[in-house]
């Protein structure tokens, strides 16, 4: 049987209320204690409140004023901050999803609030919220966003961001070559025509390890509205995240198409993360724009594209897919994009779709 954990709690009482309770039995006033500690009115007040520290000099004048030892006070004033700080920390781990983390399978599910600031600690692999401002806020700080960057919350997507990174480090890659991943690109292509990712998503992973590039699908967490990221985890250690955010194959494969473009184009630097929306495209800078073109030119060639009659049936994009050599969902997502057919027509029936299973993405 497990012990129950030892009560914690979730409040700190500051020492000051210990001794105006003993001055208050002796009689003692608060100027007088002052005086007799030389303080000033000022400085015992913040004393009381918490706002200043115990110190040796002040726990000997407690020790002669109202009693107890230096070593009780001293240990007083510590637990107050260690309560304080623990406080904090439960205000930092309040912003997580952790019920959600746990539902994925990333971490076990806390029993308790002070398990749960130490099972978030331990997801990061820091050793206090400070080192995760450090290390997981200045990321997110420093991040390029596109568009609805407003969408996402940041524990949220940090935390997606996190698990990222601990499944790209498992993945043994080459050396990076931009000249090897960009060849690589036309490689996967022809994958975008298998409809099972449990086929499609193993084999475009050892497509990108091969040139360098450590390649995750991972389940986005509630808050975090990413369509995918790229980044430099070093000057040469490339990753990109996918969360097949619409589950459909124009999407996701969009998506891959435009975080490889980013590390192609920008090289090393912050860590881009995408919202990309499935409807028409909003305005975005010229990076974006940039790495758009790239992924809509390597998933359907301008040449195939401009080929295409108008008005273009069900049967044209068939054809473009085969000219293309990507899957029909693909061309519909493209003519979308470019305003030439709508969104909601007919053409997604030509749309595979997909859905996790838990962390598992699956044809739907």
């Amino acid at each position: 049987m497990v012990a129950p954990e030892a009560f914690t709690p979730r409040w700190a009482s500051p020492p000051g209320r210990t001794i105006r309770r003993a001055l208050d039995a002796q009689g003692i006033t608060v100027t007088d204690f002052a005086e007799m500690a030389g303080l000033s009115h000022q400085a015992a007040e913040l004393l009381f409140l918490g706002e200043a520290p115990i110190t040796m000099g002040v726990a000997r004048k407690l020790e002669q004023a109202v009693g107890g030892t230096v070593a009780f006070w001293v240990q007083r004033d510590g637990q107050y901050r260690d309560s304080l700080a623990l406080i904090d920390a439960d205000r930092w781990a309040a912003g997580f999803p952790t019920a959600d983390l746990a539902r994925l399978g990333w971490i076990e599910r806390p029993m308790s609030w002070t398990a749960r600031i130490q099972t978030l600690l331990g997801f990061f692999d820091v050793a206090d919220a400070a080192a995760w401002q450090r290390a997981y806020g200045a990321l997110l700080e420093g991040a390029r966003y596109r568009m609805a960057a407003a969408l996402l919350e940041p524990k949220a997507l940090a935390a997606w961001l996190r698990r990222a990174e601990v499944e790209a480090a498992s993945i043994e890659t080459a050396p990076w070559s931009a000249d090897a991943f960009r060849q690589a690109l036309d490689a996967a292509r022809p994958l975008t025509k298998l409809g099972d990712p449990a086929r499609f998503v193993p084999a475009l992973t050892d497509i990108c390890a091969s040139a360098g590039v450590a390649l995750v699908v991972v389940r986005a967490p509630t808050g975090c509205a990413a369509s995918g990221a790229a980044r430099f985890a070093n000057a040469v250690s490339p990753q990109i995240a996918l969360s097949a955010r619409y589950l459909s194959d124009d999407h996701l494969w969009f998506t891959f198409y435009h975080e490889a473009a980013h590390l192609l184009l920008d090289g090393p630097g912050p860590v881009v993360v995408d919202v990309l929306e499935e409807t028409s495209a909003r305005q975005i800078d010229d990076r974006e724009a940039a790495a758009d073109a790239m992924a809509g030119e390597l998933l359907l060639p301008s040449a195939v594209r401009d080929a295409l009659p108008d008005p273009i049936s069900p049967r044209d994009v068939l054809r473009a897919a085969r000219d293309a050599g990507v899957s029909p969902g693909i061309v519909v997502g493209q003519l979308q994009h470019a305003g030439v057919i709508r969104y909601r027509s007919r053409y997604n029936a030509l749309k595979r779709r997909y859905a996790w299973r838990g962390a598992t993405l699956e044809t739907a």
